[in-house]
Order: C-alpha cells, then structure tokens, then sequence
C-alpha cells in the first residue's frame, strides 16, 4: 500500500508540472505583452532544470517503493532556488511574484515535520535576503511621470496575479493530499478489519479444535452406558431400548462432527472469506444433518437473494454442530 510520503509526492510533482507550465506563460506574457526585456536564455534555463528533474523524479518514483521526508524537502528546497534564480533575473525582491516563497512555507507545513519545515522556512529567508544583496533590474522606461505610473499599475496588478496563484496553488495541494490520504486511511482501517475477522475465524478454529478434544472423553462415556441401557432393556422394554439407541446414534455422529471438526481446524483457520448465497449456504448446512432429523427451510425472496461474504465452511460446521 502507497505510503503518506509517496502520496505527497505524487502530487508536489504534478503541482511542479503545472508550476513550470506557468513560468512559461508569465516568461511569454511579459517578454511579447509587455514588451519588457528580459534574459531568456538563464530564465528558460532554470525552467528546464525544474522539468528535467520532475521527469527524472517521476520515473525513480515508479521504481523505488518507499519514499521518505528528505526527498520531498530536497524537491522542495530544489524549487525554492529555482525561484530564486527565477526571481533574481526579474527583479530581485521588486517582482511581485516573491510572494510565492509563501507557498513553498505552506506545502512544507503541510507534507513535513516541524524540523524539516523550519529547515526550509530559514531556506527561503536566506534565498530572499540574497535578492537584496544583488539582482537583475529590469529596464523599465521611466523617463516621465505617466510611464512611472503605468509600471507601478504593472507592478500592482502582478500582486494580485500572484496572490491568486499562491492561494490557488495551496488550496488545490492541500485539497488534494488531504482526500489522498483519507483514502489512503479508509483502506488501512478496511485492512485491518479484514485482519481482525481472520483473527476471530483462528479464534473459532482453536477453540472448536479444543472442544473437539475435551468433548470427546465424556460422549464416549455417554456412548458406552447407552449402549449398555439398550441391552439392559431389549428384553423388556422395546420404546426404551429404541430411546437408547437413538441416544447411542446420535452421541456417535456428535463423536464424528467434533472428530471432523478438530481435523478440519486447521485448513478452517486460514479458510478465505468469499460470496455465497444464504439459500446455498444453507442447504449445504442441512445436506449434512441425518435423515432422522428433517430439516425445513423457509426464506422471502429477500433473503434468498442476499449473498454474504464468509468461509462457507466453518459457517457449515457451525451449524451441523449446533
């Protein structure tokens, strides 16, 4: 079963694809829209290192079966340099979308433990205090007051675009980890459910292995003074000497059941639970009780429609012995 760590994994590299998809788009959208020069080679650069990586990534997560913390912080503390390198070519901490570092804090509180989500908390503030060490500027033109104003307005409007970027990336993440691993959750609980039948079924089996053995000692000595009361009274006392052997007869199958029973224990212990009908289960059942004891069943339509889920055999048993 896929563990918590893969799980959050799966889906930080898919938020990595959609991630890299949109720093395309931004790259396009400012470089053609806005007109503003910027240096395509080093940016295209870091996003194929994001994409290689995510593709290097996806195929060792297909290949390796567990999946711990100190990956999921190095893909993470992988991204936040990227966004720095992202950052520094495009303005340093005056782009607006520095606010992104947010997300990276967001999803680590989420997917980490403390320690590593600090450890990536005091990454990212080390990441954005170089941003005010040295940058690229970009080269805006600002030579008169109307231009100034339209490259604030620029500036304010690209807030806004990342603030909506954050808050949908992180709602979205956590969404979908959340529902993950509550499936994840609902599937343990049904295995160890599942777990906890077969542990009653051994249960069942020892315990009619062990009633088979301690119930054997006394029907024999009920069998035997049967067998003496009937010869006692076959000369005088035809219904009592029939009475007798009916007693004999019947001790001698209990004898056999519970034999069966203990010789059966085993195979019943770790007997599969599977689909039966409660009309077929139940014949089953009456097909081993003797002829001397007739057997009527009735069921509604309902009930002989049901199927149950149970080892049909030891169910059986139960109740030729019952």
């Amino acid at each position: 079963m896929t563990n918590a760590n893969s799980i959050n994994l799966s889906w930080l590299l898919k938020l990595r694809w959609g991630a890299a998809l949109g720093q395309l788009l931004v790259i396009a959208f400012v470089q053609v829209y806005l007109r503003i020069h910027l240096p395509l080679a080093p940016l295209l650069a870091a996003v194929f290192v994001q994409l290689l990586t995510n593709l290097a990534a996806t195929f060792w997560m297909r290949r390796s079966s567990t999946v711990n913390e100190w990956t999921l912080w190095a893909v993470m503390a992988l991204d936040v340099v990227i966004l720095t390198t992202l950052l520094y070519l495009t303005g340093g901490p005056f782009n607006p979308f520095s606010s992104l570092y947010l997300v990276h804090i967001a999803l680590a509180a989420a997917i980490l433990t403390s320690r590593l989500s600090w450890l990536l908390v005091a990454l990212c503030c080390l990441c954005f205090g170089v941003l005010f060490v040295d940058h690229v500027w970009l080269k805006l033109d600002s030579s008169d007051t109307s231009k100034m104003q339209h490259n604030v307005q620029i500036h304010l409007q690209g807030m806004w675009v990342a603030f909506a970027l954050a808050a949908g990336f992180i709602v979205h993440f956590v969404h979908r980890v959340t529902s993950a691993l509550s499936l994840r959750n609902a599937q343990l609980s049904e295995a160890r459910a599942q777990a906890a039948r077969s542990e009653k079924i051994v249960a069942l089996a020892t315990l009619s292995a062990g009633a088979a053995h301690e119930l054997s000692t006394p029907l024999s000595s009920i069998a035997v003074a049967a067998r003496e009361l009937e010869r006692q009274l076959t000369p005088n006392g035809a219904e009592a000497a029939a009475d007798a052997a009916l007693i004999r007869q019947q001790v001698q199958r209990g004898r056999e059941i519970l034999l069966q029973m203990a010789a059966d224990a085993e195979v019943e212990a770790t007997e599969p639970a599977h689909a039966i009908g409660v009309a077929s289960l139940l014949d089953e059942a009456a097909a081993g009780l003797s002829e001397d004891r007739p057997i009527r069943i009735e069921l509604t339509e309902q009930a002989a429609r049901c199927r149950l889920s149970v080892p049909h055999r030891t169910v059986t048993r139960g109740f030729e012995a019952s």
